[in-house]
């Protein structure tokens, strides 16, 4: 099986998790792919990035260690590459400490399932309602109970 992260890097995550930290996040030296799915990364890391207020440089890269009761915290619902933004803002927004850990990425053979058609769209429309379930549903809360309070 040939893997695009190397399972020999696993110490490095490893000796990251401390008791206070709960994700150990891998970002990528260099990315070993094709220029266009490294142009099309960037742009949906800058683009999760601004939009979510992510400080995570490389925010799917799957080379990841997560403490189990953080991850059980979190309400995922999405099924596709918008994902690993719920699942990163997630983890930021619990509080626990974050940290990042630079890691090898090596070539993977084969065809992409995401650059099909449909995956994307379904990614975007995915990504719509994560920004107004994450983002913007909080601060309308926010701003319905000070108008209560205001009273």
């Amino acid at each position: 099986m040939v893997m695009d992260y190397d399972v020999g890097e696993l110490p490095l995550l490893l000796r990251n998790m401390t008791d206070s930290v709960g994700l150990v996040n891998g970002y990528r030296l260099e990315r070993s792919d094709p220029w266009h799915r490294v142009a099309i990364g960037w742009m949906f890391n800058t683009f999760a990035r601004l939009l979510f207020g992510i400080t995570l440089r490389d925010i799917d890269c799957d080379f990841r260690l997560i403490r189990r009761d953080v991850l059980k915290q979190l309400d995922l619902r999405s099924d596709t590459g918008s994902i690993c933004v719920e699942l990163v803002r997630g983890i930021e927004l619990s509080g626990c400490g974050v940290v990042e850990v630079g890691v090898h990425h090596h070539p993977l053979y084969g065809r992409s399932q995401f650059f099909r058609f449909r995956s994307p769209l379904t990614t975007v429309r995915q990504l719509v309602a994560l920004y107004w379930r994450l983002m913007l549903l909080p601060l309308v809360r926010r701003n319905w109970r000070m108008s209560l309070w205001a009273r």
